[in-house]
């Protein structure tokens, strides 16, 4: 569920404004099925501007999801190679968290 978290900012001559902050629950994270064997989907409450990077135990990124709308996006790794994978959840720039994958033939 996207929570807003209103903000108010005082200004000069008692005037005020308003803004919403979009926030990101990165414990709805998850990824499934994992292990996985060729196909495996990543789901979280998504927002413009974030993305899951995936790469391997060497640091090499296989993959970058950037999410607009969608909370859920189905990933093809059929030609990657069976180990560990990590994923890493980036929101506003920061790495929020990082959960691993195992691909299995």
């Amino acid at each position: 569920m996207k929570k807003l978290l209103t903000l108010l900012i005082f200004a000069a001559g008692l005037q005020f404004s308003s803004f919403a902050v979009q926030s990101w629950n990165v414990n709805d994270a998850t990824i499934f099925p994992n292990p996985a064997n060729a196909y495996f989907t990543v789901s979280y409450n998504a927002a413009p501007g974030n993305y899951v990077e995936i790469f391997d135990v060497l640091g090499t990124v296989v993959t970058r999801i950037d999410f607009t709308s969608e909370s859920e996006v189905f990933v093809n790794a059929v030609d990657w190679k069976k180990g560990y994978y990590f994923c890493r959840f980036v929101s506003d720039g920061k790495v929020e968290k990082t959960m691993r994958l195992v691909i299995q033939r």
